[in-house]
């Protein structure tokens, strides 16, 4: 998927009203989504933008830690089940907010199933 899909689902998935009339599959150039609520519109790039993308990271307490041995970043959720602390969203990525926003999609394709 592109970074514009990417944050097209994330804007979706947050409750945000989409403003861009552009399909997915017929985009060129630019990630941002133009987006709006009751105070105002503002393109919405969770992907490269990390004043986007922070408080999804935080609220759904989603790490971003370096791959040290081939380079890219991983963006995980954990889920305590005990001793072992499963991880159940993992998703490497060279950008690590792309990573992140990946992880957050996973996270609500499965919330329903759990």
């Amino acid at each position: 998927m592109s970074d514009f899909e990417i944050n097209k689902l994330v804007a979706i998935r947050e409750h945000l009203i989409i403003n861009d009339c552009q399909p997915m599959a017929k985009r060129v150039i630019g990630s941002e989504v133009r987006v709006n609520d009751i105070v105002g519109s503002w393109f919405f790039d969770p992907c490269n933008n990390p004043s986007d993308a922070w408080h999804i990271i935080v609220s759904n307490e989603i790490t971003i830690c370096p791959d040290v041995y081939i380079g890219g970043w991983y963006g995980q959720k954990d889920i305590d089940r005990g001793m072992d602390g499963d991880s159940i969203h993992v998703t490497k990525d060279k950008n690590p907010l792309r990573a992140a926003m990946i992880c957050f999609l996973k996270m609500k394709g499965t919330e329903g199933s759990q």
